[in-house]
C-alpha cells in the first residue's frame, strides 16, 4: 500500500501532499509556519481541515510521513474553551483515544507562561505531543477527505 508524495506551488509556497489511499485521507504538510489560526485557514483554502487524530493508524502514518522533516506540526485541538479538557476543534470530541503526549504534557507551559492552549505534534522525542501557545509559528497539517 504506497504512500504519494508530490510537491506542489502555491502563492510561492511549497508543501507535499501524502495520501493514504485506503484511509480515504490526505493530509498536506504545509512548509511555512504559521500561527494555529491561520493554520486552520490554510487548511480551509484547501477545502480541508487541519487534522484531527481520530485513529490509532492516522497517528502511526502522522509520525512516519512527518519524521524526515523536523519540524513541529500543528494539529486541530485545544483547551482554549475550558483549561484542561482537550478537544477536537472541528468534531468537538475530547482528546482522549490515539493520544501521544510528551512525559509531562500537557502541562500548560508556553514560553511567555500559563498559556499553552494549542496542540502541535513535535520535532523533539518521537513526534510526540505538546500544548503551546496558539500565537506560536508552526506548519500545519491538513487533512483532505476523499481524495
Amino acid at each position: 500500500m504506497p504512500n504519494v508524495q508530490r510537491e506542489l506551488w502555491e502563492e510561492e509556497v511549497i508543501f507535499v501532499l501524502y495520501c493514504a489511499f485506503w484511509y480515504a485521507w490526505c493530509l498536506e504538510s504545509y512548509w511555512g509556519e504559521a500561527t494555529s489560526l491561520r493554520g486552520y485557514a490554510f487548511c480551509e483554502k484547501l477545502n480541508g481541515r487541519l487534522t484531527e487524530v481520530d485513529s490509532e493508524a492516522k497517528r502511526n502514518f502522522l509520525k512516519t510521513t512527518t519524521i524526515s522533516i523536523d519540524k513541529h506540526r500543528w494539529l486541530a485541538a485545544s483547551d482554549i474553551v475550558t483549561e484542561g479538557k482537550w478537544r477536537w476543534e472541528i468534531s468537538g470530541n475530547i482528546v482522549e483515544n490515539h493520544t501521544d503526549w510528551q512525559d509531562g504534557n500537557p502541562d500548560n507551559e508556553g514560553s511567555l507562561g500559563p498559556d499553552a492552549d494549542c496542540l502541535v505534534m513535535g520535532s523533539w522525542v518521537n513526534y510526540g505531543w505538546d500544548d503551546v501557545e496558539c500565537f506560536n509559528l508552526h506548519r500545519p497539517i491538513c487533512e483532505i477527505q476523499g481524495m
